[in-house]
């Protein structure tokens, strides 16, 4: 109520008004009084921040961060009473890119590399969502997708093509659900992201990040840069997830950057 009139106001500092407050580095975090905060896990948080912004040449701005219980404490801090899937998982996270700000659970604490990730999402507006969301997962380490490493859910996707050779990958926006815990776009994602690092290194990927907005761009910048003609992207990504899956790893491109150079040096 101000000056007799009533307007709405935001209901998180309400809510979290009993909760504490630690700023590490550039990432100032908000958690549940219950929860034990790890410094360690936060200091690396920071440095994989720090590795993300030199590596694509990034301004590095402050983030706050919320560590709550579960998902639906999550919603409940966003300010929803209700959501559709409350009740499905424990496992979430959310990046909100306007406000900059990341949601966890207590299973990912300090360090969501998916979620940090995704600050790179404001610096690339040409990106193909499929890049983006598959960068998250490429770089998201053990909590690539639903607090599982990548190669969970690179074995699972590998499993459910062999039993489904009608599925098309190279009409990849098609096929975005497998079942609740696994969405095979994070792993088309980060297939086709190691692709274009392998091809070319950071340079290669920014390029890719920065023409491919539409599906008539993604699919042009694989033919010309990838050299993946029309038509053959379902083979090969099919044969480097049974690849990934037989060696039982997924050897992502790693965040190395030096001082006297943005460039990431592609894998041998």
């Amino acid at each position: 109520k101000v000056d007799g009139k009533y307007f709405l106001t935001n209901f998180q500092p309400i809510i979290t008004q009993n909760w504490k407050t630690k700023t590490i580095g550039n990432i100032t975090y908000h958690f549940f009084p219950e929860y034990t905060f790890d410094e360690n896990k936060a200091l690396k948080a920071n440095k994989f921040l720090e590795d993300i912004c030199l590596t694509f040449n990034l301004k590095t701005n402050t983030i706050n961060y919320y560590i709550c219980k579960d998902c639906d404490d999550i919603f409940r801090v966003k300010g929803f009473d209700y959501v559709i899937t409350m009740g499905n998982g424990n496992e979430c996270g959310f990046y909100d890119a306007e406000n900059k700000i990341i949601y966890a659970t207590q299973l990912a604490g300090e360090n969501h590399k998916h979620e940090l990730t995704h600050i790179i999402n404001d610096y690339f507006p040409n990106a193909n969502e499929l890049l983006l969301t598959g960068l998250s997962a490429y770089w998201g380490e053990e909590s690539a997708h639903k607090g599982k490493p990548l190669l969970y859910s690179v074995k699972r996707v590998n499993e459910y093509l062999k039993n489904h050779p009608e599925i098309d990958l190279n009409k990849q926006n098609d096929f975005w659900k497998l079942d609740e815990d696994t969405n095979p776009q994070y792993v088309i994602g980060a297939i086709i992201c190691d692709m274009a690092f392998e091809k070319g290194g950071i340079t290669m990927l920014k390029d890719f990040l920065n023409n491919s907005k539409s599906l008539e761009e993604f699919l042009l910048f694989i033919e010309k840069k990838l050299n993946v003609k029309n038509g053959e992207l379902d083979k090969i990504i099919r044969q480097k997830i049974e690849k990934i899956s037989k060696e039982n790893k997924f050897d992502n491109a790693k965040l190395k950057v030096s001082s006297n150079s943005l460039k990431t040096s592609p894998k041998r």
